[in-house]
């Protein structure tokens, strides 16, 4: 089982610093079905329709931007800023004192994609709920950058989804992320085609 740690400090909303720690080992492909998972599971609970529009929106713009980008070398997409989602988040080691831990598990099953759990605060403040897939996705683009190749077009096939779906569906968690990964793989299907 692997676990992604994220831990809000006090200070986050002054300084930026977001402790973050991966336990086990995720494959790379298996790195962006976790975030999507996570992504669709904060959409369904984020209770306030502006952040969810305002999260929705803001990976919206930064995917829309660089989707046509996925296969330019990784010292061009440094150098044009499309590795940085958030300019001001610095991604630290755990810790210090906490104020809010989120825990995303990944769940080996033989055969199969891992099963994705998420435990949250009892009541996770929303900016930061609604912050915290910005993080993951940040995280995971440090350490590795072909997570790039992926995390464009799976936020706009998200953005699709949400466009027809109501985020608040329970079932939305599911096909949210299920849907993403058809629309990749069909764009990735096509571009094989075309070669």
């Amino acid at each position: 089982m692997s676990r992604l740690l994220i831990d809000f400090r006090p200070e986050f909303e002054t300084d930026s610093k977001l402790p973050m720690l991966l336990e086990g080992s995720l494959a790379e492909h298996e790195q962006i079905w976790l975030w999507d998972h996570f992504f669709a599971l904060v959409m369904q609970q984020l209770a306030e329709d502006e952040l969810a529009n305002h999260l929705l929106e803001t990976l919206g713009q930064w995917a829309g931007a660089y989707a046509t980008k996925i296969f330019l070398p990784v010292n061009e997409l440094h150098a044009e800023g499309a590795m940085r989602l958030d300019g001001k988040l610095t991604i630290a080691t755990i810790s210090g004192s906490v104020d809010e831990c989120y825990v995303i598990q990944a769940q080996p099953r033989a055969g199969d994609w891992p099963q994705v759990t998420v435990r949250l605060p009892e009541q996770p403040t929303p900016n930061r709920l609604a912050y915290a897939p910005i993080a993951v996705a940040q995280f995971f683009l440090n350490k590795n950058p072909l997570f790039f190749r992926e995390l464009p077009l799976h936020i706009l096939a998200m953005r699709k989804f949400y466009q027809q779906h109501s985020r608040r569906e329970a079932s939305s968690v599911s096909e949210a992320p299920g849907y993403a990964f058809q629309m990749a793989m069909r764009f990735f299907d096509d571009m094989q085609r075309k070669s």
